[in-house]
């Protein structure tokens, strides 16, 4: 596992729209998962926002060395 850091949720909003034209299987971190533990509440609120105004703070992406790297090689490594 390479941990990597991100200077913005607009960079990680851009490489899970890459992860998923991809088709890598990936998991996207978001603030409502810090304000509540419920599934069903994250949900209610995802469902009156659109995706624009989902704060990401974080995303695991599986798939290849190649093809990982190949999405985060603009990214630092996290310190």
């Amino acid at each position: 596992m390479i941990i990597k850091s991100a200077n913005s949720s607009e960079q990680l909003s851009n490489v899970l729209a890459k992860a998923r034209e991809e088709k890598l299987m990936h998991h996207a971190f978001i603030r409502e998962m810090i304000d509540t533990t419920s599934d069903e509440e994250i949900e209610k609120t995802l469902s009156s926002k659109a995706e624009s105004e989902v704060e990401i703070l974080g995303v695991g992406i599986f798939g290849s060395h190649e093809q990982v790297n190949s999405l985060t090689k603009k990214f630092s490594l996290w310190n």
